[in-house]
């Protein structure tokens, strides 16, 4: 898009883009511009060139080659947040001189970055929460900033891709609106002698009371976000309710 002002593009899908047609979306002078929910796949997936006042939202940008999925030619005030970049031989190819911002704030974070574990080492944790991720328990994001270069920061970087992070809450909740009733249902009959096993421990100790529900939602999802493996929150979930069955 060139000369473009104040344009959203939404829910496009653009796959295995070629050196030949380069970019999958580029802005030429352009701002005010959305890009949001898309699937790009190509040599380079963003391109700005002399373009500011953009947002660059929700998107999966995957798939770069030997480029950067997000390139820059003298591109400021650009909002890039709950993106996922994967599969990429280089996150950003910036121009050295722009800067942009990579996260909206804290608590909504901002981007998923694959690479995140391989370049913090033991850094890459999420033992901390708040706006300046010193205070104890997990919320979803990295408690070091990501740096891309001089200019460029994600200070919130999301421990799993933005899309799972919404399935989990999701998830989550249902299973306690589940387990609930359940348990009040039942919890006056005989106990039954039963070798629980340590999730099974785990995830009912966070439920024992109804003071502890709220710390079992969060705890859950900050486990969640240490392992980012949905298919063990689910045995886990099942295994407490099999428990109370």
């Amino acid at each position: 898009m060139g000369y473009s002002s104040n344009v959203t593009v939404a829910g496009c899908r653009v796959d295995n883009a070629s050196y030949q047609s380069e970019y999958c979306v580029w802005l030429w002078n352009s701002s005010g511009c959305c890009i949001d929910g898309k699937y790009l796949q190509g040599f380079i997936c963003v391109q700005l060139n002399y373009s500011s006042n953009n947002v660059i939202h929700g998107n999966t940008l995957t798939g770069s080659g030997n480029q950067g999925s997000v390139g820059f030619t003298s591109s400021e005030g650009n909002l890039f947040y709950h993106n996922n970049f994967t599969g990429n031989y280089m996150g950003v190819l910036p121009d050295g001189v722009s800067s942009n911002f990579w996260d909206n704030g804290y608590p909504e974070g901002g981007n998923y970055w694959d690479g995140y574990v391989d370049r913090m080492g033991s850094m890459a944790r999420d033992d901390y929460k708040g706006p300046d991720q010193d205070q104890p328990g997990a919320d979803g994001i990295w408690d070091r900033a990501y740096p891309i270069n001089d200019n460029n920061t994600d200070y919130y970087p999301m421990v799993p891709e933005y899309s799972t992070l919404i399935f989990l809450g999701a998830l989550i909740f249902t299973t306690i609106l589940v387990i609930v009733p359940i348990h009040r249902g039942r919890q006056n009959r005989p106990q039954k002698t039963r070798i629980e096993s340590p999730p099974a421990i785990f995830i009912k100790q966070l439920f024992a009371t109804r003071k502890n529900r709220a710390t079992a939602l969060f705890g859950c999802f900050g486990e969640f976000c240490k392992r980012t493996s949905v298919s063990v929150y689910l045995l886990n979930l099942l295994n407490f309710v099999s428990q109370r069955s």
